[in-house]
């Protein structure tokens, strides 16, 4: 379960936790927040240029935006949930106070374990929900492309994607229904009175666009119209699914004519206004519309979908169904949660090891440039050595610089979770700043 917390981060105490690291995230979802206030949020974080700069003015060292039509979180490393609250506040025009209300703030090993759990799918609408990985991937993705991802995070979301696909393996976790897309092609088909014959139109052709027509394209539909704003996007997933494609300019007509439309595109603007919903409304002499808006912002208008004449599906009504169909996969809970907390247990070993790791080459280095010295000083008291002798002198000295690092190299690995012990033992060997090139 999330918690809100309107109070600055603090670094957890290193002998507490493992993860006394300093990744945090910064967020809102369905579960805190309501439909129109992450609506404008998400509208206002659309420009990712904007937001990484205005996160990089104020100090944030590394970031990753997650946003997709349930939740907005910013994955950090180093940075105070006060910094990401205000930048969010003033990208988008919303009181700081109102968006502290409505988020919550984790940090050191709760921010792990709520991001393995949203790549798992146990923090979804819809249980268990397939979607949420492809998402997570994208932000990593456009994240890394954008230079706001660095090691710390790259190494977090990687762990994150192999703990979405080992909870997906070895649990039921995904079984059923598992994506808002098919929820809403499955609700549309019910109050269309089916979908076979049906003229349906997608506006949008994107990811949500992709995996609608997908599962439409179970049912045998009279014929399937895609409207997108890039003609060359538009024109791909029509010939995909044996669809036709037009522009958003023909929106309109085609409001006319379709039995159902799904509206899925990223867009600032409202696309389906009240004045265009009703003018297609007097075109179609009375015939009703199912009108499924599956965007974030709102592609279709409240008041085009209040219209009488238009059977609505929005995102707060798919919500409401999803206790229904996550009651089916509530048994396998258990299991993928397991898996997340063994997967924080490797996460946690290997960010541990990747911190002694700088010293610890350090040590084998220093060791190795030790004993060359020494075979350097043996040679030029000794004359030429036989090959036999070389042998000799040279085991000596590998087992003499292993049996001497073998106790602090132990030691680092041991009180790896001290983030003050790697520097205390570079300090204690003489080990320059320069050539420990810590991976915190």
């Amino acid at each position: 379960m999330i918690h809100a917390t309107a109070e600055p981060l603090a670094p957890q105490d290193p002998q507490l936790s493992p993860l006394s690291f300093r990744y945090g995230v910064v967020g809102l979802s369905h579960q805190t927040a309501d439909l129109n206030l992450r609506s404008r949020l998400s509208a206002a974080c659309a420009d990712a240029v904007a937001v990484r700069s205005r996160l990089t003015e104020l100090g944030a060292e590394e970031f990753c935006l997650l946003s997709t039509c349930n939740r907005l979180e910013v994955y950090t490393w180093d940075c105070l949930a006060d910094t990401v609250l205000s930048s969010l506040s003033q990208l988008s025009d919303i009181e700081e106070s109102s968006l502290r209300r409505a988020s919550y703030a984790l940090h050191g090993e709760p921010a792990v374990r709520h991001l393995f759990r949203v790549a798992s799918g146990l923090e979804s609408a819809v249980l268990g929900e397939s979607e949420i990985m492809a998402q997570v991937k994208c932000a990593w993705s456009t994240g890394r492309e954008g230079g706001s991802v660095g090691p710390r995070l790259e190494r977090l979301f990687r762990h994150a994607v192999v703990t979405g696909k080992r909870a997906r393996t070895e649990s039921g976790i995904c079984r059923g229904v598992t994506s808002v897309a098919s929820l809403a092609v499955r609700e549309a088909a019910r109050c269309a009175g089916g979908l076979e014959g049906r003229t349906v139109l997608i506006v949008g052709a994107g990811k949500t666009a992709h995996r609608t027509a997908k599962d439409l394209a179970r049912h045998d539909l009279g014929q399937l119209l895609i409207a997108n704003r890039t003609e060359e996007n538009g024109v791909r997933l029509a010939a995909e699914f044996g669809a036709r494609a037009y522009s958003l300019d023909e929106l309109g007509r085609l409001l006319e004519v379709a039995e159902v439309v799904f509206a899925t595109a990223t867009s600032s603007d409202c696309l389906v206004t009240e004045e265009a919903m009703a003018g297609a409304l007097r075109a179609r002499n009375g015939r009703p519309i199912v009108a499924v808006d599956l965007g974030v912002p709102r592609n279709i208008s409240r008041e085009a979908l209040s219209l009488p004449g238009v059977q609505s599906i929005d995102l707060e009504a798919l919500q409401s169904l999803c206790g229904e169909n996550s009651k089916r996969r509530e048994a396998a809970i258990p299991d993928a949660a397991r898996v997340v907390e063994e997967e924080i247990g490797s996460f946690a070993e290997t960010f541990l090891e990747s911190r002694v790791a700088p010293t610890i080459e350090s040590l084998i280095r220093m060791g190795e440039i030790v004993r060359s010295d020494c075979l350097d000083w043996v040679e030029r008291r000794m004359g030429v050595l036989s090959d036999r002798e070389k042998t000799i002198v040279e085991d000596l000295s590998r087992r003499i610089v292993k049996s001497m690092l073998q106790s602090p190299i132990e030691g680092l690995k041991t009180h790896s979770r001290h983030e003050r012990y790697p520097e205390i033992a570079a300090h204690l060997f003489g080990l320059s700043a320069k050539e420990l090139d810590y991976a915190e």
